[in-house]
């Protein structure tokens, strides 16, 4: 059984068992660094709107956030991620919906943005399942200093 609610001071430590490795963590949140710390967290949702915790079987399973929003405009989905015990169980779909009807209710945006390394290939197809469309390629430097393709993605 799947639910959702705004993340809490309490869910960080859940939060931060989230991500399993530093490849994990640039997928997660580019500029923080491995391991993910309570503080690194709650920076990162003092800089962000809506801060959502999935919850299956009373767990955290799942994050996500918006780091823009714009009333009417667009809202930029961000820090999205989906405990690798959780995953293939609908939980990211889960997510990515409730954040989309999320912007829709509380800011009515006409679109929904975000960004998704090339290499997160689950990543990318749940994104273009859910009508996400490519709309440009940026360069971004992952973890080990190597040069990487950041695919931007919108949905209207």
């Amino acid at each position: 059984m799947l639910s959702h609610r705004p993340a809490e001071e309490a869910d960080l430590p859940g939060i931060c068992r989230l991500v399993g490795s530093a490849q994990e963590l640039y997928y997660f949140h580019p500029r923080a660094r491995f391991p993910l710390t309570p503080e690194q967290v709650r920076h990162a949702m003092a800089q962000s709107h809506d801060p959502t915790v999935v919850l299956m079987d009373r767990r955290i399973a799942g994050f996500a956030n918006f780091t823009r929003v714009e009333r009417e405009g667009r809202c930029a989905l961000g820090n999205v991620i989906v405990a690798s015990e959780f995953r293939g169980r609908g939980v990211g779909r889960y997510l990515i919906e409730a954040m989309l009807r999320l912007a829709r209710e509380r800011y009515q945006a006409a679109e929904i943005e975000t960004d998704c390394p090339s290499d997160n290939t689950a990543g990318l197809l749940l994104y273009a399942k859910l009508g996400f469309q490519p709309t440009g390629i940026e360069v971004r430097y992952g973890p080990d200093n190597s040069r990487r393709a950041l695919i931007r993605l919108l949905r209207r």
